[in-house]
């Protein structure tokens, strides 16, 4: 409560209680072209509708006002409902390609006043198909935008969308510069919502898992003998009893995931027999029994034998009987291509 008028004219601002009592406040006396004003600060504990509030002035007795008709003014405020939607948004951190996977997209009243009408929107990233919107929701396939309209979100309470989506296909994913990984948001609009700042969601990253094996074999011994010792690798191989090939595993990590705990296994073919001492030659330390090599960031080499070097090149077991690669390569990092080889002779 606080007054204000022509100097002199205010010395103590009324209380609430003598501005509701019958008799009212008795102002002083005011000479022509003075003013007395009196301001009230409220609350206002309506959610609905409108709230008015009337303030009336009498004329002392014996006194004639000559305009009766402004003794009374009335002042009518529209009611907003206020309120603070907050949206999230999950989804998988992981997807293969061709995958179908749903995202939900929770819209949280965090007051106690339900809300008016929620426009809720998520544009879908390249790369996604939409399947389904849960909720009414609808897809424009010309802007990739999927759009629910909430009637109202109850107080203190929350509404949960799901969206349901395809990941990219295979060919998509496998290029230079194809769709690694996407990342979605989805925000919302509504009349009366206080506070912006949470009608966007943090973004959810999916990032798709591609791996891709290709095993190539070369003739060394003819090589050697026929092409100046220059690599011809193919996809099947050949030679005489005694003629050394080798195998070389390519493992390619297409996808935008790293992959931990990535671990190359080869079965040694039949009619071969596992050369445990391959690569000693190329070796440069004095140490012997070098039977894999590996070509990750420049070429190293594991021994064959079961040690702390991640690589093992056995003789024996397997699915034929005549050995088994096997390279621990620990994390194959997105975009990364690691290479084992070990070689063999023909029996």
């Amino acid at each position: 409560m606080a007054c204000s008028g022509t100097p002199g004219q205010c010395s103590t601002a009324p209380t609430i209680a003598q501005l509701e009592s019958v008799g009212g406040f008795a102002l002083p006396a005011l000479a022509s072209g003075q003013f007395y004003e009196i301001t009230i600060t409220a609350n206002v504990t309506a959610t609905t509708g409108s709230v008015s509030n009337i303030a009336t002035i009498a004329v002392p007795s014996g006194t004639t006002d000559p305009t009766p008709g402004n003794n009374s003014a009335t002042d009518t405020d529209t009611v907003s409902v206020t309120f603070d939607l907050a949206v999230t948004k999950t989804g998988p951190a992981f997807a293969k390609p061709g995958d179908t996977f749903a995202y939900t997209i929770r819209v949280a009243n965090t007051t106690a006043t339900a809300s008016g009408s929620v426009t809720v929107t998520d544009v879908l990233p390249a790369g996604l198909t939409f399947v389904s919107a849960d909720n009414g929701g609808t897809y424009t396939a010309g802007t990739r935008t999927v759009t629910w309209t909430l009637t109202s979100v109850a107080a203190n309470a929350n509404t949960d969308l799901t969206l349901t989506v395809t990941a990219p296909a295979d060919a998509t994913i496998r290029p230079v510069g194809g769709v690694k990984s996407v990342q979605n948001t989805a925000s919302l609009v509504a009349a009366g919502d206080t506070n912006a700042a949470n009608n966007t969601s943090a973004a959810v990253t999916t990032r798709f898992v591609l791996n891709d094996v290709a095993k190539r074999v070369r003739n060394v011994t003819a090589d050697v003998r026929d092409n100046g010792g220059v690599a011809r690798f193919g996809t099947t191989g050949g030679g005489k009893p005694g003629e050394v090939l080798e195998y070389c595993l390519d493992a390619s990590n297409l996808g935008g995931a790293d992959l931990p705990g990535y671990v190359l296994t080869d079965q040694v073919p039949g009619n071969v027999d596992a050369l445990l001492t391959a690569y000693d030659a190329e070796e440069p330390s004095a140490a012997t029994g070098f039977g894999v090599k590996v070509t990750r960031a420049g070429v190293t080499y594991r021994t064959s034998a079961a040690d702390a070097d991640t690589g093992t090149l056995t003789t024996t077991g397997g699915t034929f009987g005549r050995g088994t690669l096997t390279l621990n390569l620990g994390t194959l990092t997105a975009g990364e291509t690691a290479t084992a080889c070990f070689q063999t002779t023909i029996r």
